[in-house]
């Protein structure tokens, strides 16, 4: 299923629930119906960033519909290779588990997102993340995992970009301690908690604090039921929930079963409604010992046996071998991202310390020689003054020879320096993004992120990357030969229109893409024949060719015009795209000047100069005729057989 195709059905089933959704579901709905059709990768964003919102916008009343999004825009994602919005889909799937009770669904997710969130070096996922991992094994009542990972994101969440998340990694981590009996770590937790949240006015925050804050003394209903009022006036399910777990368990703890029954009726029957496995194992553990402190036997029996049937759920040998199976995998994976890190660090250093040794070597001989050449100047000097005007006349030439030596040296140099330094800043901006993909993609094999029916989707993009990357490669590599003198001319006799055809073949994907068409007539005629270095000419076309691609605007036409003339042909690329600013022109066949194409398709700066240079090598000349919104004509000429054929 085509990119396009996919959009389109998932709005279609998107659209099947507006009439549940609030207003401001019905804003993302919108959104993703006015940027279903535009294929330009904002507009392709802005569709997984209304998916994501959606997904969390349901974790309160419907986890199930939570993942459909959630995973609906992970595959979006996939397919633009933005990791950052992949992590989030990721967590947002892991929540919907999380909130049914599926923990090792959820730790899967949660773990992914975490990977994801590492791999695009994003703190805020980062924090996110630890906070849903810790509260799993909370659940789970695995206490030192949850601490141990509650503590990493709680580093990262000090005076992080979110303040809030601060203090709700204290309340977890106030639960996890009061749990382990650690009354120590409790009380700074909670005091810590309470400090912040009077410099934060956040209501749900507020809430959220007032609960852990209250089960202290354990004797403050009147926090607990003000908490639940909260979460109710904002539609929080989850909120209600929890709120009314805290109410329940203290009201039972007082000798008031009364209360405690009103209440967990109320949250067994939210939680049945969400599907939260977890809440309502915790609520009916309260119901059944609230029945059985009131003597009712049958009620204890029946919400005993009720929260059995969870714990089956929640707490299977299965489900604990999947969860310790997803821990390992992760932790696999940390340690060798370590240990590659470590190798590289000792391979560095090594190699910095050979370089270190060598030039100090390079040094102590210079000096060396420098000293033995002094020295014996000065003996010559000395032994010969009667003929010190004529020596020192024929030693000042010397030294001007020498002069003028170190200053031809140290400007090759500095040609060779600004060749490396162009060199290295192309690798770094224009090949490491296409590496990354690919990298990226491999991952997404590797851990079966991706059906058959992705890769499909994403195979012709990872092949088109790596087929533009080779070209640059090969631009790079012809450049260089260039500025240091060392490219062979290799003439030989070329037929015009099968070198013209094969390059149109070449970039007939390319053109495809922007659903462009390459015109060449086909009557000019087939044996017509030019000496020239075929390598050279090939690169040439290629160039102009993928430019004229690169500018042109979707559904354009491309025309490649070979005319004959007294003793030479002329070759002309003409298209219809977005032209060329006058200003600009004087500026295309120098190196560095690049610009964005129509679909921000970004140049290396290198081609045209290519071009210009490998044309007069041969013995032509190029030139460009452009009006801006018009479209632009690039011509060149060559000899017919001006170069001899060896």
């Amino acid at each position: 299923m085509s990119l396009k195709k996919y959009i389109v059905y998932a709005v279609f089933i998107l659209t099947s629930f507006v009439s549940s959704a609030d207003s401001y579901n019905d804003s993302l709905f919108q959104i993703i119906k006015l940027n279903q059709v535009d294929t330009s990768i904002a507009a392709r964003e802005k569709v997984v960033i209304a998916t994501n919102k959606l997904a969390y916008s349901y974790f309160n009343t419907r986890p199930d519909s939570t993942i459909f999004f959630a995973r609906n825009g992970f595959i979006l994602g996939c397919k633009l290779l933005n990791i950052k919005l992949m992590s989030i889909s990721s967590r947002f799937t892991g929540l919907g588990y999380d909130i049914l009770g599926d923990y090792s669904a959820a730790l899967t997710y949660y773990f992914r997102a975490l990977n994801l969130a590492e791999l695009s070096k994003d703190t805020t996922q980062l924090i996110y993340s630890y906070y849903s991992i810790s509260i799993v094994y909370g659940y789970l009542n695995q206490f030192d995992q949850s601490i141990e990972i509650g503590h990493k994101g709680l580093k990262l969440a000090e005076g992080g970009v979110d303040p809030n998340m601060e203090v709700y990694f204290l309340i977890h981590l106030a639960d996890d301690y009061e749990k382990k009996g650690n009354k120590g770590a409790l009380k700074y937790c909670v005091n810590r908690a309470k400090e912040l949240s009077k410099k934060i006015n956040d209501p749900e925050m507020i809430a959220e604090v007032a609960l852990i804050v209250a089960d202290l003394p354990r004797n403050n209903l009147n926090e607990k039921i003000k908490s639940f009022n909260y979460f109710k006036s904002v539609n929080s399910n989850y909120g209600m929930i929890n709120a009314g777990l805290h109410f329940a368990k203290e009201s039972l703890r007082q000798g008031n079963t009364e209360k405690a029954i009103k209440m967990g009726m109320q949250v067994l029957d939210l939680s049945s409604k969400m599907g939260s496995n977890q809440m309502a194992f915790e609520i009916t553990k309260i119901l059944s010992q609230s029945f059985e402190k009131d003597g009712n036997i049958a009620g204890a029996l029946k919400y005993q046996k009720l929260n059995s049937l969870y714990a089956d759920t929640l707490f299977n040998k299965k489900s604990k071998d999947q969860v310790s199976r997803v821990e390992e995998r992760y932790k696999y994976n940390q340690q060798q991202k370590a240990l590659e890190i470590a190798s590289n660090e000792k391979e560095y250093e090594l190699e910095l310390s050979k370089a270190k040794i060598k030039q100090t070597e390079y040094l102590l001989w210079t000096v060396l020689l420098a000293t033995i050449i002094i020295l014996s100047i000065f003996i010559w000097a000395y032994k010969n003054k009667e003929k010190s005007n004529k020596k020192l006349t024929y030693l000042n030439s010397i030294l001007s020879d020498q002069k003028a030596i170190v200053e031809l040296n140290a400007q090759t140099l500095k040609n060779t320096i600004e060749i490396k330094d162009k060199l290295f800043s192309v690798i770094a901006h224009d090949l490491k993004g296409p590496l990354n993909s690919l990298i990226l993609f491999m991952e997404l094999l590797k851990d079966n992120m991706l059906d058959v029916e992705d890769q499909k989707e994403m195979f012709p993009k990872v092949e088109d990357s790596l087929v533009q990357t080779k070209e640059l490669l090969e631009n790079l590599l012809n450049w260089a030969m260039v500025q240091m003198g060392r490219l062979n001319v290799i003439p030989e006799k070329i037929n015009i229109v099968e070198i013209v055809s094969k390059t149109c073949a070449l970039l007939k994907f390319q053109a495809d893409a922007k659903n462009i068409t390459i015109d060449f007539p086909k009557s000019f005629n087939e044996e017509e024949y030019l000496v020239a270095d075929k390598n050279l000419l090939s690169t040439v076309l290629r160039n102009l060719v993928s430019n004229a691609i690169k500018f042109s605007y979707p559904n354009g036409i491309i025309s490649l015009e070979v005319t004959k003339q007294k003793d030479e042909f002329l070759f002309s690329i003409t298209d219809s795209g977005v032209g060329i600013e006058e200003h600009n022109i004087g500026r295309l066949f120098q190196s560095g000047y690049t610009t964005y194409g129509t679909s921000n398709e970004k140049g290396t700066g290198l081609g045209l100069e290519l071009c210009k240079e490998f044309i007069k090598i041969q013995g032509g000349i190029i030139w460009v005729e452009s009006t801006l919104g018009v479209g632009s004509k690039f011509q060149f000429t060559l000899p017919k057989d001006s170069i001899p054929v060896s």
